[in-house]
């Protein structure tokens, strides 16, 4: 009934289909997994692959009901019970087709087995050609050519040697059931392979989608070590220059020591502030800008934001450590979680600015280090507690925010929010901070100074 991929390889499986067996790519529990798009991608495409060979059972009830009492009572009775394992087994063989890997050969046989006690239960009806198809489609996309072959002969000839058996024999008939069998069981086939693409497609989509966040880090990476580069490789070699030339004339010319030490001294100085200043551009952040890119990356991984206030209702000076709140609960819902929704709050309340970041990805199914949010997140920095009362955990990430927000006179708080959600809340004073910088420090989360 049609013919069968190449021996040692699933239907389907191109490029992309490849792809399944290594980690994070299309079929196998990795970084994709983290993509909401891709788990629905998969529950779809195995739905849909499911409710086919489900139709194993259907077309076995629909044929028993037809034929009635042309076929021992016992005979329908075993029909519609094999149908149940042999439809089962079916359903296995696609969902490890779906997960990277080829049927066993154990799991092949045995619906082998299956499927020969089944047509025999039913004899020969259109319903059996149409049963023998369902399976003949699934296993086909989950099992090698070598495999498939006995099988798919044994199909092939069991109308004609069933027939011989007629008084009289109608070959005609007989040529007709078998073809639409064929026609039936390639049309299936198709169809799986057809999904399995797009399933394929989805997994490649989402693997490029992590590839594309990592590009850019390594980009923006290396950006920063050309500009440290560019920056200080002249100064630095000036300096090394210069200082091998005052300790030579040391001895000579003490004067002329002298006076290259201060050149010296003074390119030092130079190099010190051209770096501080590229680092600090470097770490200055915009809370427009972060809204907008936490809005990007969510959208890539299916994720959606919503964003309740604007950039424009936060003061001037509390806008840098809004910002960092923002990128800092957007990287950790990002890495750590598996949220489909979060929420940005931007409030300004008497006296002060309220940042919160929201999501609703820290259910059980969250994985390691999403029980606070943060695997390099929450430290000791932050406030916990609050509803299911889960410390955060430990880490850099709020550490350093908890110090940001303590610099300006401002708390952190870090917590569960209800049973699947966690809330990152920070309270920004919009005057300066009361009290010198002691009074800030009294303010800020336990263990966020330095």
């Amino acid at each position: 009934m049609g013919r069968s991929p190449e021996p040692g390889t699933a239907p389907g499986e191109g490029t992309a289909g490849r792809m399944a067996s290594g980690s994070g790519a299309p079929g196998t529990p990795g970084e994709t997994a983290d993509d909401p798009r891709w788990r629905t991608a998969r529950w779809i495409v195995f739905g849909a692959l499911a409710f086919l060979a489900l139709t194993i059972a259907l077309f076995s009830v629909q044929t028993v009901l037809t034929v009635g009492d042309a076929i021992a009572p016992w005979r329908r009775v075993a029909a519609l019970v094999l149908s149940v394992p042999l439809a089962a087994l079916s359903i296995r063989m696609v969902w490890r087709r779906v997960n990277g890997a080829t049927s066993t050969s154990g799991l092949f046989w045995a619906s082998v087995l299956l499927l020969a006690a089944e047509v025999a239960a039913l004899d020969m009806w259109v319903g059996t050609a149409l049963v023998a198809g369902v399976w003949w489609s699934a296993a086909g996309v989950a099992n090698s050519a070598a495999r498939m072959a006995a099988p798919t002969a044994l199909l092939l000839a069991a109308p004609w040697v069933r027939a011989v058996f007629f008084d009289p024999a109608d070959w005609g008939l007989v040529a007709l059931l078998v073809v639409a069998g064929a026609v039936w069981a390639v049309l299936m086939y198709v169809g799986h392979l057809g999904l399995l693409f797009l399933w394929d497609l989805a997994g490649a989509a989402a693997a490029g989608t992590r590839a594309r966040a990592r590009l850019a880090v390594s980009e923006e990476r290396l950006r920063f070590a050309r500009d440290m580069h560019d920056l200080l490789g002249h100064r630095l070699t000036g300096i090394a220059v210069g200082s091998e030339l005052a300790a030579r004339l040391a001895e000579r010319a003490p004067d002329q020591a002298v006076d290259q030490m201060r050149r010296v001294r003074e390119a030092t100085g130079e190099a010190l502030r051209e770096m501080h200043g590229a680092v600090s551009g470097y770490r200055d952040v915009e809370l427009a800008r972060e809204l907008d890119g936490l809005r990007a990356v969510l959208a890539s991984t299916g994720a959606h934001l919503t964003v309740e206030g604007a950039p424009e209702d936060v003061p001037e000076a509390v806008r840098p450590p809004a910002a960092w709140v923002v990128r800092e609960g957007g990287t950790n819902v990002v890495r750590h979680s598996r949220a489909e929704n979060c929420g940005v709050v931007l409030r300004r309340e008497e006296g002060r600015v309220v940042v919160e970041v929201t999501n609703d990805g820290v259910g059980d199914g969250a994985g390691d280090g999403a029980d606070g949010w943060a695997g390099d997140g929450a430290g000791d920095g932050a406030e916990t507690g609050g509803e299911g009362g889960a410390d955060p955990g430990r880490g850099n990430g709020l550490t350093g925010l908890a110090e940001r927000v303590a610099a300006v006179g401002g708390t952190l708080e870090a917590r569960r929010s209800g049973r699947d959600g966690f809330l990152l809340r920070a309270v920004l004073p919009v005057g300066p901070p009361a009290g010198a910088d002691g009074g800030a420090r009294e303010r800020a989360p336990k263990g966020a100074g330095t």
